[in-house]
């Protein structure tokens, strides 16, 4: 190799306002030569070793960005940088590290091995900084959309460019009518009468934005009920035992219960008993979805 080495940095940013990265992964790309690594793999599977990721709030969120990455890499090209750059999330960020020009006849995997050791916090060290990270939001709210979005993906029944053979699938940021304005929910089904629903994320240290969003959501249900009063509104709400403590996060849903069906994603219960009801709506001719 007689041209310098470009490295990528893999980041996981628990909270997005925060913009506090922690590097989780580290990419080289020597001309048509890739090598990558990333926190938590074993070597000989490439599967994400689970007892080294239980300080992330979703494990599983970021097993699946490894693959993609994996895949990205799999497809190569000239422009795969801007690809994986052009493609971050909220929490999973591809960013730009800098170059490696003496590097002798180390191969990519071995560069790639070096940066990962010196970029990248080691597994001994993890459990002491989670425990630093227990005043930091739970999830995001973009985290709680693509996990309820990858659940309605796994059962078919997400509308989208492989559109499932449902008669009723779950639309993703569909424009909906109101009396006084045009809405786009997070998620949208009808079958019958229209199903909104929409994420609220009480698990953040900031309960008034969550109060102030669960209200327009509230405001939003009355507005298309107003101009379809067989609107059925869907709130899928994630809070944990000790947020649903706080009394800013009591009132909320105590107001939030007038104006919509109110789904506990915590709840194993009610969740897979959400999923299914949208399931059986997406399937059948059903008229109502009972929460």
């Amino acid at each position: 190799m007689s041209q310098s080495v470009e490295y990528l940095i893999a980041q996981y940013i628990r909270n997005p306002m925060r913009r506090e990265a922690r590097n989780v992964g580290v990419i080289v790309l020597a001309e048509n030569l890739y090598a990558a690594q990333f926190f938590g793999e074993v070597a000989d599977t490439g599967e994400i070793d689970g007892r080294s990721t239980t300080w992330m709030p979703h494990p599983h969120i970021y097993r699946k960005w490894v693959r993609y990455w994996r895949e990205q890499l799999e497809k190569g090209g000239d422009d795969l940088a801007k690809r994986f750059i052009k493609n971050n999330g909220d929490n999973y960020d591809i960013v730009r590290g800098g170059y490696i020009t003496d590097y002798g006849q180390d191969s990519p995997q071995t560069i790639c091995n070096n940066l990962f050791s010196l970029l990248v916090t080691p597994e001994e060290d993890i459990s002491q900084i989670a425990i630093s990270d227990k005043s930091e939001t739970d999830i995001s709210s973009k985290e709680l959309g693509i996990e309820i979005l990858s659940e309605f993906r796994n059962l078919q029944i997400l509308s989208g460019r492989t559109t499932p053979t449902v008669k009723h699938p779950v639309y993703h940021n569909m424009i909906v009518s109101g009396r006084r304005a045009s809405h786009k929910p997070e998620f949208y089904q009808y079958n019958g009468r229209p199903y909104v629903m929409e994420t609220i994320n009480y698990s953040t240290p900031k309960k008034g934005l969550a109060k102030y969003h669960a209200g327009y959501v509230a405001k939003m249900f009355d507005d298309i009920r107003g101009y379809n009063s067989a609107t059925e509104g869907i709130a899928i709400i994630h809070a944990s035992r000790e947020d649903k403590e706080d009394d800013t996060v009591k009132n909320s849903l105590a107001l939030l219960g007038d104006s919509a069906n109110i789904v506990d994603w915590m709840n194993r219960t009610a969740r897979e008993a959400f999923l299914a009801q949208c399931q059986r709506v997406a399937m059948s001719d059903a008229n109502n979805l009972i929460i």
